[in-house]
């Protein structure tokens, strides 16, 4: 697979002791840790469609090692997901076998409905990856990397990047036909899909190509036509997601610079999120400095507003909610749950509240801030007045 310019694709990236602590914040949300891994970053959470569970990874940096985890956040029970391991046969014969300190378990995306089913990437003993069902072997295996499964809305299909064709280039499996070869979507020569995301009606695909001219934002109106271009911009433009009506995409977006940071701690690329309309040819800049979600913007089940975390090294990095408008730059509104340095957002509707999962190095009042942990936390669905 050709990787990223500067965005490696999350399945080629290489590289458990819990405790817990509740505290309610300055707005009264009930703000709790859930996770802590030695050694490593928390990274990606990611929640059931019911609200019952939540997936996150361990980054160990220093070993390469990615590792996933799936469990309960009110018990603080999880346990670790991996791949099986494939037995040696023609196709997989010369390939050389992974230690475990190389391993890599990642992606998870779940099932619909109440079930805990879902589908992760792995590469748990040849340097290619693979996909697995929960509690099953590899589903269309093949030499070379697959990886960013998603799953339609109804779960009746599921997507993924697969290198088998040289590049990569985004495939489909049906659910009810999951050992049949799966179906090839792009076919774009000099061009790597990734980050797929599906329309809440699992009609329409968005995506992200990267090829020599930049990585820009594809759609996919029709499974069986072909996709057009919806953005052009000069730089990046990755990590699409759409809006829970399916109107609007979502991402993040940055332009091309050779500026060399002038502070230790200061990074070279500044990234905006970004919102544009199906029905038009202008996108709106909703934040100038952001950090990239690893799973990309985080929506509220409205659509009026997106929670992202500002770059704001004064302010420690917060949580913001973004006014979704047609006018640029909108006033953001900081969480404070009395946590720093925050990281990827995950939220999912809890009655009239909305359960929000986020990465964090720890509390105000915290000591030692060495690794991001994982904490959850319950918020109303809009901003707060003050």
């Amino acid at each position: 697979m050709r990787p990223q310019r500067g965005h490696v694709p999350p399945f080629l990236l290489a590289g458990a002791t819990l405790w817990a602590l509740a505290i309610p914040s300055a707005h009264s949300a009930e703000v709790s840790e859930v996770a802590a891994v030695d050694g490593a970053n928390l990274q990606r959470p990611s929640w059931s469609p019911d609200g019952a569970r939540l997936s996150y990874e361990a980054n160990h940096h220093a070993r390469r090692t990615i590792e996933l985890y799936i469990g309960v956040p009110e018990s603080r029970t999880f346990r670790r997901l991996k791949g099986a391991r494939r037995s040696t046969n023609a196709i997989t014969a010369g390939f050389v076998s992974a230690s475990p300190a190389t391993q890599v378990v990642q992606e998870l995306s779940w099932g619909p409905g109440q079930g805990d089913g879902y589908v992760f990437s792995a590469s748990p003993d040849a340097k290619d990856f693979d996909l697995y069902l929960d509690g099953g072997g590899a589903i269309a295996p093949f030499p070379g990397a697959d990886g960013g499964p998603r799953w339609s809305p109804d779960g009746s299909k599921l997507v993924f990047t697969s290198a088998r064709t040289g590049g990569g280039d985004l495939y489909l499996l049906e659910a009810d036909a999951m050992e049949a070869d799966p179906r090839r979507l792009t076919t774009t020569v000099g061009s790597s899909e990734l980050f797929p995301d599906w329309s809440s009606d699992g009609t329409r695909l968005v995506y992200v190509a990267h090829s020599d001219t930049g990585d820009h934002v594809w759609l996919l109106d029709d499974l069986n036509a072909p996709p057009r271009q919806l953005t052009s911009e000069p730089g990046s433009q990755v990590r699409p997601r759409f809006s829970p009506d399916g109107s609007q995409v979502a991402y993040y977006a940055t332009a091309p610079t050779d500026a060399e940071p002038t502070e230790p701690d200061e990074v070279s690329e500044r990234w905006s999120l970004m919102v544009r309309s199906l029905d038009s040819d202008t996108p709106t800049r909703l934040l100038e400095d952001v950090k990239p979600d690893l799973a990309g913007p985080a929506w509220a089940p409205t659509g009026n507003h997106l929670l992202a975390v500002r770059r704001a090294p004064e302010a420690l990095d917060p949580i913001s909610w973004i006014p979704v408008t047609p006018e640029p730059d909108p006033e953001p509104v900081d969480l404070d749950l009395g946590t720093v340095n925050h990281g990827d957002l995950a939220v999912v509707p809890s009655g009239d509240r909305l359960r929000l999962a986020f990465v964090s190095q720890g509390r105000t009042s915290d000591a030692i801030r060495a690794f991001k942990r994982l904490f959850i936390a319950d918020i109303p669905v809009a901003p707060t007045p003050e």
